[in-house]
């Protein structure tokens, strides 16, 4: 069932028009930064595998679920994030994104026990699933069709960057002090484009929002589950035996 709603918020152009020229590069600097502080969150937690296991006593199979989990649950929000910012508008879906984050990252950072760490990592995927959605949509708004490929290219190539310095940013972090601390290093940029987010971010919500298909999405986490934990314990339980074949068949029928 579709809801329709009528609202007074602001658009880009409305922002565009309030700031004038420096709209655009502040938009464009917030996406970029949260886009690349998502995906650096994601690429430098192997650098922590070693460290975890030892704490831990788990097997690295096992440990890995910190990387897969968190991509796992960035790919699953991204499908929820254009329907989520229609119904709250993108600066609240993006700040909302930003607490999950932040807070998931307080947890790993605390946490004593491993499956509390995996929880962490999973909201802290959905969150950056979210954040990544947004910030793209966002830019894809605001410039005019001459410039989206100009704004594009910017967003791409501080994913890039961001794929590229994350293992080595987060060796530095856990040399510098300790593996705990992987979780907080993104704290700091978090809180700026929190803050630059609240100006930079459009306020309005979809005039008429399509009716969202819960069945098949919550079909698609299933999935996802099946096939993430089918590859975690596979190398241990054997790839062939009656749990982990399960897994994967009830993966297919979802």
């Amino acid at each position: 069932m579709a809801i329709e709603r009528h609202t007074t918020e602001e658009t880009a152009d409305d922002l565009s028009r309030r700031y004038g020229a420096a709209y655009l590069p502040l938009l464009t600097v917030t996406a970029v930064t949260a886009a690349s502080t998502m995906m650096i969150s994601g690429t430098s937690i192997g650098v922590v595998v070693p460290d975890v296991m030892g704490a831990f006593g788990v097997g690295q199979d096992k440990a890995q679920l910190m990387a897969t989990a968190f991509y796992i649950a960035m790919t699953v929000s991204q499908l929820l994030s254009v329907w989520l910012g229609g119904l709250l508008g993108q600066r609240r879906a993006f700040s909302i994104a930003l607490l999950l984050f932040a807070m998931a990252s307080v947890v790993g950072a605390t946490a004593e026990d491993f499956s509390l760490i995996v929880f962490a990592r999973v909201v802290q995927g959905v969150g950056a699933g979210l954040i990544q959605t947004q910030t793209m949509l966002a830019l894809f708004q605001a410039f005019p069709a001459e410039r989206r490929g100009m704004a594009m290219g910017f967003y791409a190539a501080g994913m890039v960057l961001a794929i590229g310095i994350g293992p080595a940013l987060g060796g530095v972090v856990v040399e510098a002090f300790g593996w705990r601390y992987i979780f907080l290093a993104p704290m700091p940029l978090v809180f700026g484009v929190f803050l630059a987010g609240l100006f930079a971010m459009s306020t309005v919500r979809a005039a008429r929002l399509p009716a969202f298909d819960w069945l098949g999405y919550a079909l698609l986490i299933v999935a996802f589950y099946c096939v993430m934990t089918g590859l975690a314990d596979g190398q241990r339980q054997g790839w062939f035996s009656n749990a982990i074949a399960a897994l994967f068949g009830i993966a297919i029928l979802s």
